[in-house]
């Protein structure tokens, strides 16, 4: 067995991983990952004449560290157009309309009803606050803007953040939540990602594109 002396260590070829790697590019990096393929959750999967895109394919723009990292590695982004919120629940499918009404044109109890609305009203309010802190200040040293964001809401599970929910009011944010971070949720992951009222939707945002993405 060979062995080889490195700078660094990179451990997960997702997103994080990646990005900890092309920072310490000028620096001889090993960067393990246990799967097949690199990029963690975000994948495309083709579905008939559609693509699917899941885990990180939405962002917040040419602004936010995710649009200055593509800028340095050339990955072209295109604004999202168009309704981005959607429902298919208990055999009813909503594409068009406000996401607050979302769980009065779905069937379900007015328990669940009323849990969604409780839940939605404090998601909202963090995501307001979370808007605010997550905004980059002129006094921020480097790296204070990532801990302010990291510190958000500390270690919560989403759960812990709304409580316990019925069955269907849970479903309806589940989608958001295990997309945009995994089974076991960190609260500030699932802010983080848009969670917006009680759609499960992410915010319009850019969407990412490589070559071969365009191409297709």
């Amino acid at each position: 067995m060979s062995t080889r002396r490195v700078d660094a260590i990179v451990v997960g070829g997702g997103i994080a991983g990646l990005a900890s790697a092309w920072m310490l590019r000028d620096r001889d990096v090993l960067l393990l990952e246990a799967d097949t393929r690199v990029g963690g959750r975000i994948w495309s999967e083709a579905r008939g004449n559609y693509w699917l895109n899941w885990g990180a394919h939405v962002f917040a723009g040419p602004e936010s560290a995710t649009g200055r990292l593509m800028q340095q590695v050339g990955v072209h982004a295109e604004p999202v157009p168009g309704e981005l919120a959607g429902l298919a629940m208990n055999g009813r499918l909503l594409t068009d309309g406000r996401v607050e009404t979302y769980p009065f044109r779905v069937p379900m109890t007015w328990r669940d009803r009323a849990a969604v609305l409780r839940a939605g009203l404090k998601v909202r309010r963090a995501v307001s606050r979370y808007g605010k802190i997550a905004q980059a200040r002129p006094e921020d040293a480097p790296g204070e803007l990532q801990q302010r964001v990291y510190d958000f809401l500390g270690d919560q599970t989403f759960e812990q953040f709304t409580g316990r929910l019925p069955a269907d009011a849970d479903a309806m944010f589940r989608p958001t939540v295990t997309r945009s971070a995994g089974a076991r949720t960190r609260c500030r992951q699932g802010l983080a990602s848009g969670t917006s009222g009680s759609s499960g939707i992410a915010n319009p945002g850019y969407h990412a594109t490589s070559p071969a993405d365009r191409r297709r």
